[in-house]
């Protein structure tokens, strides 16, 4: 989040939504979600990488869709990757899937 950054984006008239792993020399970083809507949710979920300490973060965000009654569920991941194995990599897989599934898609209210 560089103010040329945060320029840009107030330039463009988009909101956004950072989930902050880190901050380096007092410029923060991490997963960042944008758009021109107001989204109706978002929520944060961090973890640290096993071996290197790092962090690593899923950034949800919900927003509405003008008309109907559905959603739009944005994933934004920063996935592990340094990691013996792939326990650590597929836990936070799995609970990234299980907030997903418990979105309710439009084809789930057709039905």
């Amino acid at each position: 989040m560089t103010d040329s950054l945060i320029k840009a984006l107030q330039r463009q008239k988009y909101q956004w939504d950072l989930s902050i792993a880190y901050a380096y020399r007092k410029i923060e970083a991490g997963v960042l979600t944008a758009s021109k809507i107001t989204p109706n949710l978002t929520c944060t979920f961090k973890v640290k990488e096993p071996i290197i300490r790092g962090p690593k973060s899923i950034l949800i965000t919900r927003y509405p869709i003008a008309g109907l009654h559905w959603e739009l569920m944005v994933a934004n991941i920063h996935a592990i990757n340094f990691t013996m194995g792939y326990t650590a990599f597929q836990k936070q897989c799995d609970h990234l899937e299980s907030v997903l599934a418990n979105h309710r898609r439009p084809h789930d209210r057709l039905g």
